[in-house]
């Protein structure tokens, strides 16, 4: 779907009396295609023409190195991830019959390495055990290789990287995205000079602390994914909070309770593809406490669903990017404000 289209999507999904700021920023054409910095693939299944269209070329050159091995590797599955400076972690998944080979696994990173001419400078592996099914993302993997975490880095905010932990997946396109919102936010809070605490929450909160920690009095972090909440760096102002997701509301609960009832909050949110559950849509907008949302979504149906919740905010301003060109997904970043205080502007 290209990027004209999404946005005629996206406007659809807004409100009908929609009357504020709608940003569209293009994709430069040079990351169109081939640009994800992010890949997980089966050895024995042949790469799709559709992910041939996004999959880094390096990426794809490795796999099919994997794949064309003589005699043909044991290797299960491979994920990929590489950072701004090139650097590159791997995760592979392989039998349980080769889980004590060390000399192997060093064996195949020097191999993709020397074949491939990439840095690797993470290693892990996870194992499949014997008439058991692969893996999933949140079962234990294991360090054998270099340092045990990718350093990504953004605006100067730097992050520590898990296999499998959430991180974007268009590095280019990213950096300008985590910009806007920062500048959005700016502007919102007059240079950060309200009184608000932040609230971020869910996959996507490593990011969003690095950025504001030293613009907040303080942040509440809250997510439902083990793996971030691993590789979140403390902080002084920061409250970490790990939950489920179905928990979500008793955890803002009894943090805005030991709050005064006069602290007012400002909620940032990457919603992903299925957005916000309807209770805590319903939650967060109707909260007397909670003035503002930056809520950040790549699913447009889930995007109207939380819109159509929302009873008690306005949309005041969206911006539209596409960090996923060649698939059906966009990015739109949403403002939602309490009506008492848009008025008031």
């Amino acid at each position: 779907m290209d990027f004209l289209e999404k946005i005629r999507r996206t406007q659809d999904v807004l409100p009908k009396n929609y009357q504020y700021n709608l940003e569209v920023v293009p994709t430069q054409i040079e990351h169109l295609v081939n640009y994800r910095n992010k890949t997980v693939q089966d050895i024995l299944q042949p790469i799709s023409p559709e992910s041939r269209k996004v999959l880094s070329l390096k990426h794809i050159e490795i796999i099919e190195f994997l794949q064309g091995l003589t005699p043909p590797t044991p290797i299960i599955s491979i994920a990929i991830k590489n950072n701004y400076r090139d650097e590159y972690q791997i995760k592979i998944t392989i039998p349980y019959e080769i889980s004590s080979n060390q000399s192997y696994l060093n064996h195949i990173m020097e191999l993709i390495k020397h074949n491939t001419n990439i840095n690797i400078v993470s290693g892990y592996y996870q194992i499949k055990l014997p008439n058991k099914p692969k893996p999933t993302k949140f079962d234990e993997y294991y360090h054998f290789f270099g340092t045990p975490k990718l350093l990504e880095e953004m605006d100067g905010n730097v992050i520590e990287l898990s296999p499998n932990s959430f991180c974007r997946v268009n590095y280019h396109i990213s950096k300008h995205l985590y910009h806007k919102v920062y500048q959005m936010i700016k502007q919102i809070t007059n240079n950060f000079s309200t009184n608000h605490n932040l609230v971020c929450f869910g996959r996507d909160t490593s990011f969003p602390i690095e950025y504001y920690h030293t613009h907040f009095k303080e942040i509440f972090g809250i997510t439902h994914c083990p793996l971030v909440y691993k590789d979140i760096k403390p902080k002084d102002n920061l409250v970490l909070t790990f939950t489920k997701k179905p928990e979500y509301i008793k955890n803002f609960q009894a943090y805005f309770n030991n709050n005064p009832n006069t602290q007012p909050y400002f909620i940032l949110v990457t919603a992903g593809r299925n957005g916000l559950a309807t209770n805590l849509m319903k939650y967060l907008t109707k909260h007397p406490q909670v003035t503002d949302i930056v809520y950040i979504a790549c699913g447009r149906e889930s995007l109207r669903k939380n819109i159509e919740e929302n009873q008690d905010m306005i949309v005041k301003s969206v911006i539209l990017m596409d960090e996923f060109p060649n698939t059906n997904s966009n990015n739109s970043i949403v403002h939602f404000q309490k009506e008492f205080i848009s008025s008031m502007n």
